[in-house]
């Protein structure tokens, strides 16, 4: 007895227990396994949060133009990144063609939106941003059309009547404007700020009475 209880001792472990550690270890390589494979291949909510992170950093005071820059690529490609793993991903479209918008390429941006609302027409964010990009470029009437199809496809939400009524006074359309505007705030309150906005641009002859 003495003999076999030292023979178990020096081999170390019965058969059973043995079996039982290999199958443990074989769980353990096999949960290792898929955590590296999730590490080489993040999710897109993950490569958005950081091209996120990148291109809000860039916009920090004090940086200088290289250390923006490389910031601003490192989001692109971070929200490439996140477009290869799914190609229709809303967040990755609208945060790739804002890191061409942060970069000074309000045409790439523009680009990127156009594609974008060829494949999903109805999706009002697309719309809102190719808005902003042409209000960018002060092309009104084209921001105008943008910010329509947006407020056709979200006609409760307040940014898109906000900008849609402001986009619609620069373009010079006052009472078109006032009419979004009041679907959000009291008229007194579009009038005043329709006439603060055109004040701000030097247009002051254009206020509403």
């Amino acid at each position: 007895k003495m003999r076999l209880s030292h023979s178990i001792s020096r081999k170390g472990l019965t058969m059973v227990q043995r079996t039982s550690l290999y199958l443990l270890f074989g769980l353990l390589l096999g949960n290792l396994g898929c955590m590296k494979k999730q590490l080489r291949e993040p999710k897109p909510e993950t490569c958005n949060a950081y091209g996120e992170f990148r291109l809000n950093e860039s916009q920090a005071k004090g940086l200088s133009q290289a250390k923006k820059q490389q910031m601003q690529q490192e989001a692109q490609v971070a929200f490439q990144q996140a477009l290869s793993l799914d190609p229709d991903n809303t967040e990755a479209i609208l945060g790739l063609a804002k890191s061409q918008l942060t970069g000074g390429s309000t045409d790439g941006a523009i680009k990127i939106l156009n594609a974008a609302v060829q494949k999903s027409p109805e999706n009002p964010a697309f719309w809102l941003l190719m808005g902003r990009c042409y209000g960018r470029k002060k092309e009104w009437s084209q921001a105008v059309q943008s910010l329509k199809e947006a407020n056709r496809y979200a006609p409760q939400d307040r940014t898109v009547l906000r900008e849609l009524g402001y986009t619609l006074a620069r373009a010079g359309h006052i009472d078109e404007g006032l009419g979004y505007l009041e679907q959000m705030m009291p008229k007194d309150q579009a009038n005043y700020n329709i006439a603060r906005m055109l004040e701000h641009i030097g247009r002051a002859d254009l206020s509403p009475e």
